[in-house]
């Protein structure tokens, strides 16, 4: 009965937590399927789906595309959102009108993003009578109501609308535009946007702004104003922010003044709790001790801001002997209250890979980070050997360990009934979050890894798992999955899983790690699973 209206389905697993059984794998949408909430008549059904974003407690965005009779470009999309309890709803559809638009109507939807509280931030394109191309983009927030559903979207800002006093508005400034929005755990939305009119031109104009659960647009800081640690130097632009549950954002911006040249012009911030004092993490020219004399920090790149406050970002390398092949580094930088400020490198392009002999990094790709301080990217290589075939791969970063390889192309994994291990022809992870940001990211809290591996014309979705003491598997106030001890109710954790035949206490996949090898789970839980558990639990 599968054809190509209904042969696309999402599903989701409980993972680490949820209300769906761990490991048990939950349909969500698929093609062919009617419209959520969608009245006697509709003929709109789902055709295709993007990418979802999940936050840590299960709940899902993503955006649809449909199909039907009387459905046209302009009325073809929607958001739909699955609560923790696999309910369904559609948030907002194309072809409907507008919140708070006057009129206007949703033509697309864009960009949904999930805060850990639930709450969704969303930018919609919008059409019909009065719209052109400088008000046709609106940034809307929706809400959790008491019923566990996401509330009716408000309006937050859109191009051409007047600018608030909050926001530095007066009369004749309107917002020119905005960029997608970071959503912290708290249901604060922050954004990078842009006035114009009165005293902005398209130099002045731009600004962080945030608007709280239920709160209005307010100024974090316009370009102008005085950038902290900086010996009186002003931002002259900044960029996309990133936020965490905590209230924290990081961000980087473009400095002028006094001494300020195209060598030292960029750096990144970082401000510890609303209202609490900004501070300079990393400037492009500063000297650092992992770089040969002669070389510096060169230009930074957007950072993620994990739980903790910890910072991850890629910048350039710049100085005496940097080539096109080691111009790149990925760093993590630690805050005072838990490293002293320090700031680390995890990888360069042209470094030497851990565990692969006469191997380099060619390229790294944008990093997600979690409270732990662990580290996910993907990477090219080059070296001895090093083909189209195998030349992918993904790593972690662990504090306390360092690098390791989590998957590389042309590992051979078995998966499902296969009668013997395939190749992996593709590595896919999607990063550039600190887990708090309403982003979507590959790395959850305790430290695993979520991989979509390509084996030729199919393909599969694979999990790792950083390394963290074996016996992580519980917490003691009940939670299920790591929690950074090992106590009593890790040993509970176990037990439960081991006599219930989970995967969770089927240990062995998880002792390869870091060895080169692909991280085949065996299957089985047995006695082997029991030792590796209590070596583990008694080392700590």
């Amino acid at each position: 009965g599968v054809t190509t209206g209904n042969q696309q389905a999402l599903g989701g697993s409980a993972g680490e937590g949820g209300e769906t059984p761990a490991g048990v794998l939950e349909l969500l949408l698929r093609s062919g399927s009617a419209v959520p909430g969608a009245g006697a008549g509709d003929a709109a059904v789902i055709d295709s789906f993007d990418d979802p974003v999940m936050n840590g407690s299960g709940r899902v965005a993503v955006t649809v595309t449909l199909t039907g009779t009387g459905i046209s470009t302009g009325s073809n999309r929607a958001l739909v959102i699955a609560s923790t309890d696999g309910a369904l709803q559609t948030l907002v559809r194309a072809g409907t009108a507008a919140a708070g638009g006057g009129g206007a109507l949703v033509r697309d939807v864009l960009a949904p993003l999930v805060g850990a509280d639930g709450t969704v931030a969303y930018t919609a394109v919008l059409g019909g009578e009065g719209v052109t191309g400088l008000n046709n983009r609106g940034l809307y927030r929706s809400g959790v109501d008491g019923q566990g559903a996401n509330a009716e979207a408000t309006l937050l800002m859109r191009t051409g609308d007047p600018v608030t006093a909050l926001a530095g508005g007066a009369a004749g400034i309107t917002w020119q535009t905005f960029a997608v929005p970071a959503v912290s755990g708290s249901g604060t939305v922050v954004m990078l946007g842009f006035r114009q009119g009165g005293s902005f031109n398209q130099f002045t104009g731009g600004g962080l702004f945030n608007a709280t659960a239920g709160g209005p647009l307010s100024t974090l800081l316009n370009v102008g104003d005085t950038a902290p640690g900086a010996d009186g130097l002003t931002y002259r632009a900044c960029n996309l922010p990133a936020v965490n549950g905590g209230g924290d954002l990081a961000f980087m911006a473009l400095l002028s003044g006094a001494g300020v040249s195209g060598g030292n012009d960029v750096a990144l911030f970082l401000q510890r709790a609303p209202g609490a004092t900004t501070t300079m993490a990393a400037r492009m020219g500063q000297s650092h001790e992992s770089l040969p004399s002669g070389q510096a920090i060169g230009v930074i790149g957007n950072p993620v801001l994990s739980q903790s406050g910890r910072m991850a970002f890629i910048s350039t390398i710049v100085g005496t002997g940097v080539t096109v092949n080691t111009d790149r580094a990925l760093w993590m930088a630690n805050t005072a209250a838990d490293g002293g400020g320090e700031l680390r490198m995890v990888a360069r392009r042209g470094g030497a890979v851990p565990g692969l002999t006469g191997l380099q990094f060619a390229s790294l790709g944008v990093p997600s980070m979690n409270a732990r301080g662990q580290v996910i990217f993907s990477a090219t290589l080059s070296g001895t050997g090093v083909t189209a075939g195998n030349n992918q791969a993904v790593f972690g970063f662990e504090p306390s360990v360092g690098l390791v390889l989590v998957a590389r192309a042309g590992d051979r994994l078995r998966i499902g009934g296969a009668s013997g291990p395939r190749q992996i022809t593709e590595l896919r992870i999607l990063t550039g979050s600190g887990g708090h940001d309403g982003r979507g990211m590959a790395l959850t809290a305790g430290g695993q890894v979520v991989m979509r591996a390509g084996f030729g014309a199919q393909s599969a979705i694979l999990t790792a798992q950083l390394p963290i003491s074996l016996a992580d598997v519980g917490s003691s106030n009940g939670a299920v999955g790591p929690d950074g001890r090992v106590d009593a109710g890790d040993l509970a954790a176990f037990m439960a899983a081991y006599n219930a035949g989970s995967f969770r206490a089927d240990l062995s996949s998880m002792m390869s790690l870091g060895t080169g090898a692909a991280p085949v789970r065996d299957g089985v839980v047995d006695e082997i699973d029991v030792n590796a558990f209590l070596t583990a639990f008694s080392g700590g």
